[in-house]
């Protein structure tokens, strides 16, 4: 089977850690164009359980050969070295020059173990370089026996007793959490085969867990494609998305807990709300759209047709509280996979919610095998500081979007096309609102609106972050502008600290295991197990945007494969 012969370059930027972050990038004009190899393997066919085993087992025995035979005969010149099967290297030894095809061709053997075949889903890609520096690149399929044959979606609740909520009156009350899960099914004929990975997957701010990891549109579906890999997911909507509410006492069912307009601030003084009449946003500013009640985008005249006074006058949950739902889905993960550790994904300000939830506690971190951060949340504003007081906190507790809302994570770039297919719009929103039974029925109709409770966020900082000594995948887009590329930077840069606390210009003055790292400043050595990779003609909507044209890497399909492939190998 033979690729295109042009090499994906990636730029490796060194100010930063030439071992940890790179920047994808499309092929440009006068790039090194590689020679295709000839690639076949012994055995040809692989048993799926060996695979597994091979990657949970990080066994290196050489159970697996690959051939490589170059067009003009010059295998005798690959530098074994260079050799990356799956981007993963072959093992050092035995690597022997013959003609196992008896072809009168000269062809180079490798070894291997089975588990580079985990990344590719039987698909092996085989690149290298020659003694003289020209490469190659060369594919071939290897049948995966007992491999994942298609996917089971299930939803289910899991019930609990709020507490420590901003609205006292909203304590002790029962609620639940509306989780989805998508799980991996192998042939009947493939007995006692299960998933060796679980994800937990965290969404943001606005938008509910379901429409972001599970969107059934096309090829869209990041919990599908994990699942076909052989891990275990599960996304739940933290309390106030979708279908994860208080029972009985729901104030994000009122209408009138939505904004109302700004209150005026006197010159030097501080806002004070009147019920019925204005509100404060308070901090952070310009994050919540006000007089959501009066506005014909929104509410009025669907169901409101005057404002009126909210039955609750704070925000609706702190950070906190979505830190402990997200331990309660963390276990109920742990339970039904008999799994030691899971796997976790914050996107958006999700990562907010998952930096707290692994920083703040060593029993949280001893649950988790590896953090992923996808355009996510950094430490700018006030999130890095302790929580405001209540007078200068929202004074409601219901935020709305609609349809053009939920697309503003979108930044399309001219000199990115084909960036936002053409049903993705109307593919999302109705995704989104088939989650929520009661906003769907508000505001302009037939389109309606959803709901998302306001939540205070603060103490994700630097320094929280260095308590986190869990491996990190840091992934975003280069043309986010509602998360900015540099806080992914801030988050990969900011790991645990070497002992003794050591300054630094460069990796080489550090300990084995630790890089210099810039920020905070001044630079320190600090622990090297957090990887950035940041795409190019890539928003923040990353997991829904694609691309088109010659050589152009698709988004949403680049972070599939990438957090797979981090999850199943850690690289």
């Amino acid at each position: 089977m033979k690729p295109s012969c042009s090499r994906q370059f990636l730029q490796f930027v060194g100010v930063l850690s030439t071992s940890a972050v790179f920047f994808m990038l499309p092929q440009k004009a006068g790039a090194q164009t590689c020679s295709t190899a000839t690639i076949w393997t012994s055995p040809p066919v692989v048993h799926y359980r060996t695979v597994i085993r091979d990657s949970e087992e990080h066994r290196l025995e050489p159970n697996f050969t690959v051939f490589i035979e170059l067009p003009d005969g010059s295998a005798a010149n690959i530098d074994p070295g260079s050799i990356k099967l799956n981007r993963l290297a072959a093992l050092g030894e035995p690597s022997v020059i013959g003609d196992a095809n008896e072809n009168g061709v000269a062809d180079l053997m490798v070894k291997s173990n089975r588990s580079m075949l985990v990344t590719g889903d039987g698909l092996l890609t085989v690149t290298g370089s020659t003694t003289s520096g020209a490469c190659f690149a060369g594919q071939t399929n290897v049948q995966l026996h007992c491999a994942p044959t298609t996917v089971e979606r299930s939803d289910y609740f899991l019930e609990f007793t709020t507490s420590d909520m901003p609205d006292v009156q909203l304590n002790g009350l029962p609620a639940r959490l509306d989780v989805h899960r998508v799980r991996p099914v192998f042939p009947a004929a493939c007995p006692n085969i299960t998933p060796i990975r679980a994800l937990v997957l965290v969404h943001g701010r606005t938008v509910p867990a379901t429409a972001v990891f599970d969107l059934p549109y096309q090829d869209y579906s990041l919990m599908e494609r994990l699942a076909m890999r052989g891990i275990d997911t599960f996304a739940a909507n933290h309390l106030g998305f979708g279908l994860s509410g208080i029972h009985g006492h729901n104030p994000l069912d009122e209408p009138c807990n939505a904004s109302l307009p700004q209150c005026a601030v006197p010159i030097g003084g501080t806002c004070s709300p009147r019920s019925g009449v204005c509100d404060c946003e308070n901090l952070p500013a310009r994050m919540q759209r006000m007089d959501q009640q009066g506005s014909t985008s929104y509410l009025n005249p669907n169901p409101l047709i005057d404002r009126c006074e909210h039955t609750s006058n704070t925000r609706f949950e702190r950070v906190t509280n979505q830190v402990s739902e997200l331990d309660l889905v963390i276990d109920d993960a742990l339970a039904k996979t008999g799994l030691a550790k899971v796997h976790l994904l914050g996107v958006s300000n999700g990562g907010h919610t998952v930096g707290k939830y692994l920083g703040d506690s060593l029993p949280h971190r001893d649950k988790v095998a590896g953090v992923v951060f996808l355009a996510s949340t950094g430490f700018g504003g006030i999130a890095g500081l302790d929580e405001p007081p209540p007078r200068s906190q929202p004074t409601w507790p219901l935020g709305l979007i609609n349809s053009a809302d939920a697309m503003s994570a979108f930044n399309l770039v001219l000199t990115c096309p084909g960036q936002q297919d053409a049903g993705i719009a109307d593919a999302l929103w109705d995704a989104i609102r088939a989650r929520d039974p009661i906003g769907s029925t508000w505001g302009p109709q037939p389109r309606g609106l959803s709901r998302y409770p306001i939540v205070s966020r603060f103490l994700w900082n630097p320094t929280v972050a260095s308590n986190i000594d869990t491996p990190a995948l840091v992934l975003n887009g280069l043309n986010d502008n509602v998360v900015l590329p540099l806080r992914s930077v801030e988050i990969w840069s900011s790991s645990p600290l070497q002992v003794p606390e050591t300054t630094c210009t460069s990796d080489a003055e550090c300990a084995p295991e630790y890089a210099c790292r810039p920020f905070p400043a001044p630079a320190r050595c600090r622990l090297n197990n957090r990887i950035l990779q940041q795409l190019d003609c890539a928003s923040h909507a990353l997991l829904w945007e694609t691309c088109s044209g010659e050589n152009c890497i698709n988004p949403h399909k680049t972070v599939q494969k990438r957090i797979g492939d981090w999850i199943l190998t850690g690289k």
